[in-house]
């Protein structure tokens, strides 16, 4: 379902209207436009709804979140296959870091807490051990290129 340049309104003042801070209704709302831009590139929609809405505050750059995009990625994805020179185990490993943190929006330290046992594979369910509370760990359901290179790995 996309949403419409109204109901993103919408959910702008309800931001508002829950005491967020304007700084963190920017990053929220850029948050929302950097995926419908991602949406956009791979074609899943036609124009992004968010283009037009924004939170009426300057923030400083370095406050917002930037995240690379698909053909940033690609082009990581295709330097690490290089560097890995034909290894098998390496490439799949190098994507699979990739995926974790590139699409998956994983922390570099839950990716190096990671271990097998955190790996629900029958329903494809992945326990992040996070940085914050001790012994914390949360549930996150990684898209299906993300398992597959999950059971590579495994088999390599």
């Amino acid at each position: 379902m996309v949403f419409t340049d109204y109901q993103i309104r919408l959910y702008l003042d309800f931001l508002r209207g829950n005491g967020l801070s304007e700084v963190t209704i920017a990053q929220k709302i850029a948050a929302l436009k950097a995926f419908y831009n991602t949406a956009v590139k791979m074609n899943f929609i036609p124009n992004n709804p968010a283009n037009d809405v924004g939170a009426a505050v300057t923030v400083r750059s370095d406050n917002l979140f930037h995240y690379y995009s698909t053909e940033e990625l690609e082009e990581i994805m295709n330097a690490l296959d290089k560097i890995a020179d034909g290894n098998d185990l390496l490439i799949v490993r190098n994507r699979l870091i990739l995926y974790l943190m590139g699409v998956e929006g994983r922390r570099n330290i839950e990716v190096q807490r990671a271990n097998w046992q955190d790996i629900d594979w029958d329903n494809g369910v992945i326990m992040v051990r996070g940085k914050g509370t001790v012994g914390r760990i949360d549930p996150i359901y990684p898209c299906s290129d993300t398992m597959e290179l999950l059971y590579k790995y495994r088999e390599a």
